[in-house]
């Protein structure tokens, strides 16, 4: 399947793209962590957080992992919040 066709059959109400651009948002804007953001942002729009697995990839991926990280969830060496951004 096609991302096209997995957002249409999943009849979400925003593009990956939409979506990672919201979560950078209130990240940068109202400092929340990324967890957070998504949580935020799949309550304010009524999905549930797995449905929204296959946007969450590459760099945002990343971003999660060390976040995590530095809130000691996963084990891993630990980073300065400035490479977050």
């Amino acid at each position: 399947m096609k991302k096209k066709e997995i957002e249409e059959a999943l009849n979400l109400p925003m593009t990956k793209e939409e979506f990672i651009s919201e979560v950078e948002t209130l990240v940068r804007r109202d400092g929340m962590g990324y967890v957070e953001a998504i949580i935020c942002i799949c309550e304010e729009k009524g999905f549930d957080p797995e449905d929204i697995t296959s946007f969450i990839n590459g760099p945002l991926k990343e971003k999660l992992k060390l976040e995590a990280v530095n809130n000691n969830v996963l084990k891993g060496k630990k980073s300065n919040t400035a490479t977050l951004l």
